[in-house]
């Protein structure tokens, strides 16, 4: 399904169904299962997805709260999130975007930050439970608040690709000739 403009109060994926959302307005989209949802652009009052469902947040959409439960996956490049909330094996692979709010990870949740200049504090930020900070490959600066006490745990920093190549190449650089 294409959805090019319009609204619609809810809207439920299942099985192995495709959503593309490029522009509207969406009270309360539910992922589940195998089911696949690409966000362009459009406001989103509610998302959700369950299963092992996937959601790519691509372009400069306006999301409320986005939950991600039950092995689903939530890919964002682009776009702004008020409140991100992850549970139940569920993975984030952040890679852009504006998350306003906080972030929220529980129950073997794993979140993946991809960028440069990375740093992760475990107190702090809006709830005193840590931030992210770093900038994105596209060099726009981030902070994430980190909310719920196993949130910070479960937050990994993956450098950019010229980074690790260098942590990488590092001791081979320093290594003097006798």
């Amino acid at each position: 399904v294409n959805m090019t403009g319009g609204s619609a109060t809810e809207i439920d994926c299942f099985d192995e169904s495709t959503l593309n959302v490029s522009v509207g307005q969406i009270g309360n989209l539910r992922a589940n299962e195998q089911s696949t949802v690409n966000i362009f652009g459009g406001t989103l009052n509610l998302m959700s997805s369950y299963g092992t469902a996937n959601i790519n947040l691509l372009g400069n959409a306006a999301i409320g709260s986005m939950g991600a439960y039950r092995t689903s996956v939530f890919n964002m490049y682009d776009g702004t999130i008020v409140g991100l909330w992850a549970e139940e094996n569920s993975t984030l692979n952040l890679y852009g975007g504006a998350i306003t709010d906080l972030l929220v990870a529980r129950v073997s949740t794993t979140v993946n930050v991809f960028g440069y200049n990375l740093a992760k504090t475990s107190t702090g930020g809006t709830y005193g439970d840590g931030q992210v900070t770093g900038f994105w490959q596209n060099d726009l600066p981030f902070t994430i608040n980190l909310a719920g006490s196993g949130t910070y745990s479960r937050v990994n920093l993956i450098p950019e690709p010229a980074t690790l190549l260098l942590l990488c190449a590092g001791p081979f650089l320093l290594k003097r000739k006798p």
